[in-house]
């Protein structure tokens, strides 16, 4: 029984292994497509921090693709959460 207990945890084991390496393969194949992708697209490294900062701020998805996709601006009443500050502030009808 402890035979039969041991084998199924060496198969178990070998099994995760492939799982992990395969998983590892495609980590590698999609690192190397984003490293690509920043070198053709010299912009996309800033605009995704700038995503980043404005969902920190709290912006919503759509005033996020306003700003970065359509480039237009916006109007914005209510509280938004600065990093730097580490706090919250009011705003009014602020672009």
């Amino acid at each position: 029984m402890q035979e039969q207990h041991g084998k199924q945890i060496h198969n178990l084991q070998g099994i995760h292994n492939q799982e992990l390496e395969a998983k590892d393969k495609e980590i590698s194949r999609l690192n190397t497509l984003h490293e690509k992708a920043f070198k053709w697209f010299p912009m996309l490294k800033e605009m995704l921090r700038m995503e980043k900062l404005c969902a920190a701020i709290g912006f919503t998805k759509e005033m996020i693709e306003s700003l970065l996709t359509k480039k237009e601006a916006i109007r914005c009443n209510g509280r938004i959460y600065s990093e730097e500050h580490r706090r919250k502030f009011d705003i009014q009808q602020s672009k």
